[in-house]
């Protein structure tokens, strides 16, 4: 089968795009059908039914808005998906069709929906090649659910513009608020404004970034030239998306008005006024976007400069949720441009993931999270160069031997003030006498970096020698039978008298230096232990009343053969808590 599409025969299969008609079960004469799947998963969608009419029928077919449909997660341009599917569909069908060549010589994704600068609500797929500037009428209408057009609410279902407020009720009149909350007052609502102006040095210049979530978008840029080289066809303006793709405006008719692009889910409008531009959109957005003034080198060479101005609205607390979890954070500057008398030096902005503390790809972070106080280059080493400090030998380290192991002694060294034409660089024994009688008051040289005075020296670096110390072993965990026992172990510094006090005290006071004790094993901490007094024979029954240890008897129950007298009865029923606990 062929179609004419934009005055071209085209072969397409029309069964990929009507939907099929759904019969009424049955044969009987104006039965519904069953209600079909809702079109969308998310946001607003529609359900049909349909029926064989007879005279007396007036609707064959009805529809109704699904209830309880989630919100989608991301915004989706409904027209620009459809858009792209069906250029896809109807290149697909053979290699010749003027689409599959275009589709393949453009840029990435270039067709976009086409919006009339009417912008009257239209329930038909009309897109527009950004890369040609062709205009594809489809013949089709948009899908069940598609808004009819980027500033309304209302919905096409069937081809037909159907009224709809933004709590998706057909008819109900209710709009959003300058921020987007669906009948809301604009309470949660937050202007953001920016202004500067700027002499272009590049040959792009960044203008604004927009958020995600961004309404009532707003760009004015004010060319001014110094010499009369005209802008019109030597400046555009371009938008950047999520996907770092670059949309192009520089085409404008002979009323100052460039084609209405559809970026990221918003219509944006773009006039020049003699030396003005205009952008504005009533949004929202779906991602961040990026504005930018693209200029040629004439223009930067003849002192042009601009003023600007950008303002969008945007719920109150959208905008931290916008930024996600990656955020911009200060890396390590790099050296100095010049020593002394004033250089500069780069000072990098690096994009971290907040949750895994890990370098990511500067892409990920969004511009408008950027500081926007945050200066990339600063000065560095301002102090004059006429003056300097330069160091003395090194005296004496005041270190003795047979101080502790951990111990160091120090290092000093006199500075001295001097010009730099001195051209001497260090104190020695063949130079002393020249910087002395050289030497200029210190408030000279006050504002100069000084090196080193006080350095530290002799000793050792490392911890002394360590020694393991350990807690008591802890009861049996069984009271018949094998169980296990416990302590703990800490490697401490060893004291120069080698005097190791109670573990208990060390446990508050000493540092965990394991490091120290890595020459020496350390203790066990966990042991097997087995208790065999105590316990009842499976061929003895239990007693009626049990006897239950309280506590040691007797004064001599601290015996150093414990083990051996805990197997007499006697004085196991004496020493009861001892030989329990195996002390």
């Amino acid at each position: 089968m062929q179609w004419c599409v934009n005055g071209s025969c085209e072969p397409i299969d029309r069964a990929r795009y009507d939907p099929k008609p759904l019969l009424a079960r049955g044969s009987a004469e104006n039965t519904w059908s069953s209600w079909s799947e809702c079109s969308r998963t998310c946001g607003v969608a529609v359900q049909h039914r349909h029926r064989r009419c007879d005279a007396d029928c007036k609707n064959a077919r009805e529809f109704r808005i699904c209830r309880d449909q989630p919100e989608c997660e991301d915004r989706i341009d409904l027209r620009a998906r459809q858009c792209l599917r069906f250029v896809d569909n109807v290149a697909d069908s053979t290699k010749k069709s003027s689409y599959y060549q275009a589709r393949n010589q453009s840029s990435g994704n270039a067709w976009i929906p086409h919006v009339p600068q009417q912008d009257t609500p239209s329930c038909r797929l009309v897109c527009y090649n950004r890369d040609s500037g062709e205009i594809l009428h489809t013949g089709l209408n948009v899908e069940d659910g598609t808004p009819c057009s980027y500033d309304s609410s209302d919905v096409c279902i069937d081809g037909i513009c159907r009224p709809m407020g933004c709590d998706r009720v057909l008819g109900s009149g209710r709009k959003r608020d300058a921020c987007g909350r669906c009948a809301g007052d604009n309470s949660t609502c937050e202007a953001i404004a920016d202004k500067f102006q700027r002499k272009l040095r590049r040959e792009t210049t960044r203008l604004a970034v927009i958020p995600k979530f961004a309404y009532n978008i707003k760009i004015v840029v004010t060319i001014l030239l110094v010499d009369s080289i005209p802008h019109e066809g030597n400046m555009k303006i371009l938008i950047r998306d999520s996907r770092r793709k670059r949309h192009e405006i520089s085409n404008f008719d002979s009323e100052g008005r460039a084609p209405i692009m559809v970026i990221e889910g918003a219509a944006f409008r773009i006039e020049r006024l003699e030396e003005k531009y205009v952008l504005w959109s009533r949004g929202p957005t779906s991602s961040e976007i990026v504005v930018s003034l693209s200029t040629v080198k004439s223009i930067i060479r003849g002192g042009a400069s601009i003023s600007t101005s950008s303002q969008f609205t945007i719920e109150r607390g959208k905008l931290s949720i916008s930024r996600g979890k990656y955020s911009w954070f200060p890396d390590s500057a790099e050296a100095c441009s010049a020593q002394c008398g004033g250089g500069t030096r780069k000072r990098h902005l690096v994009c971290r993931d907040t949750v895994k503390r890990e370098l990511v790809s500067r892409r990920r972070c969004l511009l408008i999270a950027k500081p926007p106080n945050y200066t990339e280059i600063e000065s560095c080493n301002t102090h004059s160069c006429e003056y300097m400090w330069i160091a003395g030998s090194w005296e004496r380290c005041t270190y003795k031997l047979g101080n502790t192991c951990a111990s160091s002694g120090i290092q000093q060294r006199s500075l001295y003030c001097v010009r730099r034409s001195l051209g001497i660089r260090q104190v020695t024994h063949e130079n002393e006498l020249n910087v002395y009688r050289n030497t200029l008051p210190p408030l000279v040289c006050r504002d100069q970096p000084q090196p080193e005075t006080v350095r530290s020296c002799g000793g050792q670096k490392n911890y002394c020698p360590g020694q393991w110390v350990y807690s008591d072993w802890s009861p049996c965990s069984k009271n018949c039978g094998r169980g296990i026992q416990k302590r703990k172990a800490r490697c401490i510094t060893k004291p120069s008298n080698n005097n190791v006090p109670h573990y208990k005290p060390l446990l508050a006071i000493q540092p965990l230096l394991l490091d120290a004790c890595n020459a020496t094993r350390a203790p066990d901490e966990i042991r097997t232990c087995r208790v065999n007094y105590g316990c009842v024979s499976h061929r003895q029954s239990l007693p009626t009343t049990s006897w239950i240890c309280q506590d040691d008897e007797k004064i001599f129950c601290a015996s150093k053969n414990l083990k051996v007298r805990c197997k007499n009865a006697a004085f196991r029923k004496r020493c009861c808590h001892s030989c329990k606990s195996g002390k």
